[in-house]
């Protein structure tokens, strides 16, 4: 995949763009003994005392840059963090020096650096070759108590795009915490940016995040030196579902210009002669599809060729992680990273009269910048295949295996650039393929030696079946994964059920995957004369896929919570009845509607049985903490709340002949099941004034019970006596419950 020059957005504050270099030492903040006088953040497990960053940019455009951070350390958490410290660059593009590094001891004792504590690591990993390389070292004594300091300059060596240069402030210092899942960007006393250029040199800036800024300028002779000053930056939380990095950051970014078009003119140049057609890959395009097909056939044989002929390896080293290679090189070797996938699928796509071209994407890995400057935002590149007005296709070649178009749900609203080598089009990706939704269909029964099971399947689409894919592709224990998997919507299954499972189409290009399993429960009703109950919740779809598990809790979350993506999630129950057993509906479920989502739940009776119908949906949104603890609420009480019970009741042929009465009951009789059922035979029998007084002892029992409403408007309605028949009914009708 195509690499940003500087790996994240969230570790701009290392290495932003391109830097300075001082020509001699020189500190730029204050010793640390008189950094110590520092008023000390109240609950700051960490703190940044001074972020100082002075960029000089060169007449030849080239940035060279010195940054400084001073540290202290208040709890453990924080000791354990910053044990050892990172710098990231790109080693095509940029040099890295670091000039020192101390530590105050809590005891006023400074100490520094050992020289066997710091080394360079070049980057790469399995299929993954590139430039990004670290300067990694480790302090000594860095304890609660004690102020860590550092200072590194960088100097660009190599243009991206010639005549151009950006940068930005780094005011947060984004330190990965010890475990290495998640990170920190702590409170900042105080913020310094200068940016010292030729006055004639072209500006524009871009201010972000909306706190307090002081501005300076300063002239000297030829240069002009742009001054940022901050203080008192609040700490931004990194926590799961949190706004985008560049909507809470404060800080500045600056370009010599806002005119994309020198981003597609650098571009097209990189991938104009890569796009030539000859005969190798004239023969190729031939040979997948007749040239009489459809436009829709001939991307779908291109998309299919290089899904099963080219694996996604990235290994540019020496060319900066955006020049892609040729287009019969990749044929060649039958690998790529994605600029030479995109390359290849724009060459085949020209050579069968589709028109396409190739289109660099931000993912979310490197957040959601504005773009309203100029910067190399970019990581990914994809395939656009314009169709009428504004329409087209986007198609991501790199996934394994990936449903066709392979264009991550992720993407949806991500920044865009279409190179052309005619300025180019800036737009951003509006449309995916498929929606993310799942439905979850259930069909209950008793077999002939009286076993519940349960005929399972499920349908995914959009991130829920993206996810289920590379989640199945990176398995190793497949069996035991899928049977975990395949029983997520049963609690308490007990030791004699048996599941048998399947994931289907995994491998198919054009087909969704889908779950099918049978559940077998064991033995439901040893005894024919007594019921038994089984329950269905939309719990147990909203679980399976863990989409309301892992909420932070209210008391704990600091920062608002984000919801991406539209998701619809559907559980479709099935209780069918056989002719030893029948059914009836002892417990409703109502509708849930609220700002943040919505559950519509209906059940239907059948001749033999019942269909029950749940649908969740969510819609994009932001909640701040207050917001928050409401929706926290409502989703833990839907996942908690009752749902639908449904009781296999007397075999009919034993409920007709027994009177229902005296001194003949049976374990179970006292339900309000059991009593609908009575309702329901009397009314076979024409015994419509004893059915109503059944249906109301029902309703005794269980209030909330739809269907002995229903049965009870029945009754009521057999006996001329419409108004309460109808009110009956509407009383159901509010209870979930359809005929």
């Amino acid at each position: 995949m195509l690499r940003f020059i500087y790996s994240t957005i969230i570790v701009v504050t290392l290495i932003t763009s391109q830097f300075l270099v001082a020509t001699e030492l020189t500190r730029l903040a204050p010793d640390l003994q008189k950094q110590k006088s520092l008023r000390q953040q109240k609950d700051a497990g960490a703190e940044v005392l001074y972020a100082i960053k002075k960029t000089h940019v060169q007449l030849d455009f080239k940035t060279e840059s010195v940054q400084y951070y001073s540290i202290r350390i208040n709890d453990a958490d924080a000791a354990r963090d910053f044990g050892r410290i990172t710098l990231r660059y790109n080693h095509y593009y940029s040099d890295i020096e670091l000039q020192f590094a101390n530590v105050l001891a809590p005891d006023g004792e400074l100490k520094t650096l050992s020289s066997d504590a710091m080394q360079k690591r070049i980057g790469g990993s399995q299929d993954f070759y590139d430039e990004s390389s670290q300067l990694v070292f480790s302090l000594p004594d860095v304890s609660p108590g004690s102020i860590i300091e550092f200072q590194f300059i960088t100097k660009q060596v190599r243009h991206s795009i010639p005549d151009y240069f950006s940068d930005a402030s780094g005011n947060n210092w984004f330190q990965p915490t010890a475990g290495g899942r998640s990170g920190r960007l702590d409170y900042v006393h105080k913020a310094v940016y200068e940016l010292t250029l030729d006055k004639l040199a072209p500006l524009e800036v871009e201010l972000l995040g909306g706190h307090k800024i002081r501005y300076k300028k300063l002239l000297d002779n030829n240069t002009v030196t742009h001054r940022w000053t901050w203080k008192k930056l609040p700490e931004v939380p990194i926590e799961s579902f949190m706004p985008w990095y560049e909507s809470v950051a404060s800080k500045v970014r600056v370009s010599s210009t806002r005119d994309w078009a020198v981003v597609d003119r650098w571009m097209w140049g990189l991938v104009e002669d890569k796009l030539q057609t000859n005969l190798e890959i004239q023969s190729i395009a031939e040979n997948l599809v007749d040239r009489a097909a459809t436009e829709q056939e001939k991307i779908k044989a291109v998309y299919a060729y290089l899904q099963n002929n080219f694996r996604y390896v990235y290994a540019h080293l020496g060319r900066g992680g955006y020049e892609p290679h040729f287009a019969a090189e990749v044929v060649n070797r039958l690998y790529g990273d994605c600029k030479d996938q995109t390359i290849l699928a724009v060459a085949l796509l020209n050579a069968l009269d589709v028109k396409a071209l190739p289109a660099l994407v931000v993912t979310p890995r490197a957040d959601r910048p504005s773009m309203s400057l100029v910067a190399m935002y970019f990581d990914h590149m994809i395939v656009w295949i314009p169709g009428e007005e504004d329409s087209g296709i986007w198609m991501d070649t790199t996934g394994d295996r990936s449903l066709y178009p392979g264009l991550s749900n992720a993407l949806l609203d991500q920044p865009a650039f279409i190179i052309d080598g005619k300025g180019g089009r800036g737009t951003a990706i509006g449309r995916v393929e498929y929606p993310s939704h799942a439905t979850m269909n259930l069909d209950y029964s008793l077999n002939e030696s009286s076993h519940l099971v349960v005929n399972m399947s499920v349908i995914f689409s959009g991130s829920l079946e993206q996810d289920i894919r590379n989640w199945w592709v990176h398995l190793d224990d497949r069996e035991t994964a899928l049977y975990s998997f395949a029983k997520a919507p049963f609690a308490g299954l007990s030791s004699e059920a048996t599941i048998k499972a399947a994931l289907n189409n995994v491998n198919n290009l054009w087909r969704p995957v889908s779950l099918t399993a049978t559940i077998d429960f064991g033995p439901a009703i040893n005894d024919a004369e007594k019921s038994y109950s089984i329950g269905a919740n939309i719990a147990q779809v909203l679980g399976m896929f863990g989409e309301l598990n892992g909420l932070s809790l209210p008391e704990t979350r600091q920062g608002p919570w984000v919801s991406r993506q539209d998701i619809t999630l559907q559980l479709n129950v099935t209780m069918n009845s056989s002719d030893r057993f029948a059914s009836s509906l002892m417990r409703s479920a109502l509708d849930e509607i609220n700002p943040y989502f919505e559950v519509r739940q209906i059940a239907k009776r059948m001749d033999n049985g019942f269909i029950l119908s749940m649908d969740y949906r969510r819609s994009k949104f932001q909640l701040h903490s207050n917001d928050y603890a409401q929706f926290y609420k409502l989703s833990k009480d839907l996942m908690s709340g009752d749902g639908w019970k449904i009781t296999f009741y007397l075999p009919i042929a034993i409920t007709r002949t027994n009177s229902f009465g005296g001194d003949a009951r049976q374990e179970g009789d006292e339900t309000a099941a059991y009593h609908i059922a009575r309702a329901r035979v009397l009314i076979d029998l024409a015994q419509f004034e004893e059915s109503e007084a059944a249906s109301r002892e029902a309703i005794d029992i269980d209030k909330e019970n739809g269907e002995a409403w229903y049965v009870l408007g029945v009754a009521m309605g057999f006996q001329a006596n419409l108004a309460s028949a109808e009110s009956a009914f509407a009383r159901a009708k509010n209870l979930g419950f359809q005929p």
